[in-house]
């Protein structure tokens, strides 16, 4: 039981050799919260950083932790062999074919988010006369096809896709709600609803 509580939030692995003198290599995303967060004094707190904590002392495995900045960034190190952990990533096609993935523990809820009172979202159709906002290195944009919606834009970054979504420079903004609600608590927005 205790093993399954330790893995419940991990979302990969790679496989492990038998030797426990290496050091893993563990990416956080910078602004991933509530999963993992960076503190003011760049010191990482978060649940995934608390399990890996556990793990490490449990399981004898030594692990660094390499802050980054974006998706984007965490694929190319990934590509590169750089890191060896990527917790908390979703599971997509091209994502399989770069990690070894455990079972999924965890889930993301992906969500829709709008303007407050500006229109509703009832059904599908309702999507392919909006413009959608995703973000480049996030499951939305696989997601959100052109069957979907002929004006998907692609972001960068969240940061720069917030701020089109509360200008009106696009209707509705796909992303995962966790982390887009504990954005939202952090700018004390009451602008964006899902």
């Amino acid at each position: 039981m205790k093993k399954l509580f330790l893995s419940m939030f991990l979302f990969f692995i790679p496989l492990f050799s038998s030797s426990t003198t290496k050091t893993y290599t563990v990416a956080f995303l910078k602004d991933w919260k509530p999963y993992y967060i960076i503190e003011d004094d760049n010191k990482l707190n978060g649940y995934t950083y608390e399990l890996f904590k556990e793990i490490s002392k449990k399981v004898n495995l030594k692990f660094e932790y390499k802050v980054i900045n974006t998706w984007k960034e965490v694929f190319e190190l990934a590509k590169n062999g750089e890191i060896d952990i990527v917790p908390n990533v979703g599971i997509t096609k091209n994502r399989e074919l770069l990690f070894n993935f455990t079972q999924p523990t965890d889930t993301f809820k992906i969500r829709l988010f709008k303007k407050h009172n500006t229109f509703s979202i009832s059904n599908m159709e309702d999507l392919k006369t909006n413009k959608v906002g995703v973000i480049s290195a996030n499951a939305c944009n696989k997601l959100i096809t052109n069957e979907i919606s002929s004006k998907k834009i692609v972001f960068s970054d969240l940061a720069i896709a917030l701020s089109s979504l509360i200008k009106g420079d696009i209707d509705i903004l796909c992303y995962p709600q966790s982390h887009m609600n504990e954005k939202l608590n952090e700018l004390k927005s009451k602008e964006v609803w899902e």
